[in-house]
């Protein structure tokens, strides 16, 4: 007999990425959890609307979506909601968070955030601004866009135009520095990161009124898309 999933988990991708991170998770089985990842408009299976440059539009956006898909979801049995976020998508899914709560009362059982720099340290870079050819080159030294898909041009500038978005909404965290939500959090670190120290990832307590967890795994900035079963066992707690 299947199992009706008691949990949704919003997962959150880093910059420049969509949803289709998230598939090699969601083949994946997991008893009484479901993970739901979240689409940006501009990308992914969302491509033909126009992308969203303003955090506070597009936070109050994903905060209605996803509350709609959550009332979908709990006629069926679902008792209990959490995100998931990584790098940029961490942030960005804690503040989401905040606005589901303001906008419709809702707040999730726990937030998790992998890999990412607390609002209250966000630093206040002019990445949007750089060339086409600079972001690329950072996409490259990262490693978290595959070289196939950087070396075909048409996908390539989709890729630069995806993190240009992203670092224009990265600027935009600097409002929430005092951002504090109800929920506790789950910090996910990576012991070799060199993009987000667990000293920068434990600042990130200073951000919830419940507390915080902290958790590492090996590897670096982009290791944590190899490591779901870890990451089950943390969004099943």
């Amino acid at each position: 007999m299947t199992m009706r999933p008691r949990r949704v988990v919003y997962a959150f991708p880093h910059a420049g990425g969509s949803a289709a991170l998230y598939r090699v998770w969601q083949a994946q089985p997991w008893n009484d959890g479901l993970l739901v990842p979240v689409e940006m408009p501009g990308r992914g299976l969302r491509i033909r609307m126009p992308a969203m440059e303003s955090l506070p539009e597009l936070t109050a956006w994903l905060a209605d979506k996803l509350c709609a898909d959550l009332r979908e979801r709990q006629a069926p049995g679902v008792a209990e909601w959490a995100t998931f976020g990584h790098s940029f998508g961490g942030v960005l899914s804690v503040i989401v968070a905040s606005e589901m709560n303001r906008r419709h009362g809702l707040t999730p059982r726990f937030s998790a955030v992998s890999a990412s720099i607390a609002p209250g340290i966000q630093p206040d870079d002019a990445r949007h601004l750089l060339s086409d050819e600079q972001i690329l080159a950072m996409a490259r030294a990262d490693q978290g866009t595959p070289e196939a898909v950087l070396r075909e041009p048409a996908l390539a500038s989709r890729v630069v135009a995806q993190l240009r978005c992203d670092y224009r909404l990265r600027r935009q965290f600097l409002a929430h520095r005092g951002l504090k939500v109800p929920q506790p959090l789950h910090l996910i670190g990576a012991e070799q990161d060199p993009h987000v120290s667990l000293a920068q990832l434990r600042a990130w307590e200073h951000h919830s009124e419940a507390g915080t967890a902290l958790h590492t795994i090996p590897g670096d900035h982009f290791a944590i898309y190899r490591h779901w079963s870890r990451v089950r066992d943390i969004l099943s707690s």
